[in-house]
């Protein structure tokens, strides 16, 4: 779990944040999952587009039935927005080992 390191009004609002997740049956826990999943769906499309530019060969549109087909394009999408949730991972304050509290 990222460890807060804010200043006072903004760990008071990063609670709260922490506090409406909780109380609404999101476990805080589950976001690790998601920023798991959602490298693994772009490193999986950029393999793609790998094997796209070096050899003429689309890895996804070949196992779902081509580039237009319905699940090739819906696999598509899913990869697009795994990228677009990668990008708030770079705004994560990041824990070094040193500085957890077990």
């Amino acid at each position: 779990m990222y460890k807060l390191k804010l200043p006072l009004y903004k760990e008071s609002i990063a609670r709260d944040f922490l506090l409406f997740l909780k109380l609404y049956g999101r476990k805080v826990g589950s976001m690790k999952f998601l920023d798991n999943l959602s490298l693994i769906l772009v490193i999986v499309g950029a393999l793609n587009w790998g094997s796209i530019g070096l050899f003429g060969f689309d890895f996804v549109g070949f196992l779902f039935g081509g580039q237009m087909s319905m699940l090739s394009r819906i696999i598509f999408a899913v990869v697009g927005l795994a990228g677009l949730w990668t990008i708030t991972l770079l705004f994560k304050d990041k824990v070094l080992p040193s500085d957890r509290t077990n």
